[in-house]
């Protein structure tokens, strides 16, 4: 449990490195617009994931549950859960970076850290 927790604030921090970074190069505004429109594109992406990998998406990454949890909720084991989020990550990102063409490198670097 300590270990998640340090991995997630490592993430967060890295993330705010991340950010501050893009801020010296971008304005706010540039930064919020590519970011909204990250996460339309990110929707529209999870919207055509099949029903199973869609819900392993948004159980895991949306509302924060663990594999197990997860494999719980939805009646099935944790490695049915692992695979079905590692086909909906790459699926996902395969999407979004080709809807993202323009989008400088390091805003699609961060919002996948930030995303996926």
């Amino acid at each position: 449990l300590n270990l998640i927790k340090k991995n997630e604030h490592y993430k967060r921090y890295a993330q705010e490195v991340a950010k501050d970074a893009i801020l010296r190069v971008f304005s706010d505004t540039d930064f919020n617009v590519q970011e909204k429109e990250f996460e339309d594109i990110l929707q529209q992406a999870i919207k055509r994931l099949p029903e199973k990998q869609r819900q392993a998406y948004i159980l895991s990454k949306e509302k924060y549950l663990t594999r197990n949890e997860a494999a719980k909720e939805l009646n099935v084991s944790p490695e049915t859960i692992k695979s079905n989020l590692e086909k909906a990550i790459k699926s996902i990102r395969a999407f979004c970076l080709r809807h993202l063409k323009e989008l400088p490198i390091i805003f699609i670097l961060y919002f996948f850290s930030k995303y996926l």
